[in-house]
């Protein structure tokens, strides 16, 4: 078998340990951390406080230190067909995001698990509030559809909406679970004037009374922004 340059050698060990990704190598047959790159080591030194020894010791820990139930993990980490392998664990009040990858040598053999991680704790937090007040908003007591103005799509409708919708059934041009994703148009005999309305944020808010069938509505648009003030759709409430 011809063996690696050592140039090249040292080539891929410095550019592995300069890459902006947290990288460690675990040696397959004791499960110790034999290799942690520099973006790791920094990454490690921000919750070192968490961590069950210093940053600066990990090389030569068993992955054990890290898992309640090492048994299991040592089992996945056994077996390649059990690799890739992606998942969340909380460090302490950190959330990290870690991917296993297997390391195979030129004859195909598996020699090493390789962790690819990153704290995503911002990202977990950010998800979470935003579920929340997407619970918030399907479960308040007021009619809301949110509408793109890229297309006129409805792409969000509360479960008071829906709610309100059912009794109503009869009367819409769909049934009412299939509100979502349907155009805007299929509710106006002259569509035309309400795009050209919800086109421009400079006519919301917009409060209008529409028949539907021996029902009437009462609907209010507000414009919806993003953090850049950007005008990116309609928010519907109505009664």
């Amino acid at each position: 078998m011809l063996k690696k340059s050592p140039i090249k050698t040292k080539m891929f060990e410095q550019m592995v340990n300069d890459m902006p990704v947290n990288v460690m190598i675990a040696d397959l047959m004791d499960f110790r951390i034999n290799y942690v790159n520099q973006s790791s080591r920094d990454t490690l030194k921000n919750i070192e406080h968490l961590l069950p020894c210093r940053a600066d010791e990990i090389i030569g820990q068993s992955i054990d230190v890290f898992h309640k139930n090492p048994e299991h993990q040592r089992r996945l980490l056994s077996d390649p067909s059990n690799l890739p392998f992606s998942t969340h664990i909380k460090l302490g009040e950190e959330t990290l995001d870690l991917l296993v990858t297997p390391i195979i040598d030129g004859l195909g053999k598996y020699v090493a698990p390789m962790l690819t991680w990153s704290v995503i704790t911002d990202k977990v937090r950010a998800e979470e509030a935003n579920m929340r007040q997407e619970q918030m908003i399907d479960q308040m007591p007021v009619n809301t559809m949110f509408l793109d103005v890229s297309d006129f799509t409805i792409t969000y409708m509360n479960e008071t909406s829906m709610n309100t919708l059912k009794p109503l059934e009869h009367l819409l041009p769909c049934k009412a679970d299939e509100v979502v994703g349907q155009c805007f148009d299929i509710f106006h005999k002259v569509p035309e004037k309400q795009r050209q309305v919800l086109s421009d944020p400079s006519n919301l808010p917009y409060n209008t009374k529409i028949r539907l069938g021996d029902e009437h509505l009462d609907l209010r648009v507000s414009a919806v922004n993003d953090k850049e003030g950007q005008y990116i759709g309609a928010m519907l409430t109505w009664s």
